[in-house]
């Protein structure tokens, strides 16, 4: 049961700090690489910087919405002892993981990987 509500209050944590990192991404302009964005992204030379705050943006408050009710509905069912309300929020959970890493992943090659042209003026 502890482990449980640990587990629902870290979910609801992750949530609400992911709404924070989306409102002060669109706010700042700024991405905190290792949150979002892989350490090895170089953001001084992205395509589409704005372009990609703009999806992360969205894309972010939809994860921590799914997380932070997610979170809440795992207290409850831990609270309860409903056992499969517990078992569905988990795999939402896991899915909603799932699906936000990839949907980041994409638009981080789309956005912020380096133009061809970029790289072929270089050399």
């Amino acid at each position: 049961m502890v482990f449980g509500m640990v587990m629902g209050v870290w979910f609801i944590v992750v949530g609400a700090y992911s709404f924070y990192f989306a409102f002060m991404m669109r706010q700042t302009g700024v991405i905190k690489t290792g949150w979002i964005v892989s350490k090895h992204v170089q953001l001084k030379d992205s395509r589409d910087l704005p372009a990609f705050i703009e999806i992360a943006v969205k894309k972010t408050n939809i994860f921590a919405a799914i997380a932070t009710i997610g979170g809440f509905l795992f207290l409850i069912a831990v609270a309860t002892n409903f056992f499969t309300l517990m078992l569905v929020c988990i795999l939402v959970l896991i899915g909603a993981y799932v699906w936000y890493s990839s949907v980041i992943r994409s638009a981080e090659k789309k956005y912020l990987s380096p133009s061809l042209s970029k790289k072929n003026k270089k050399k």
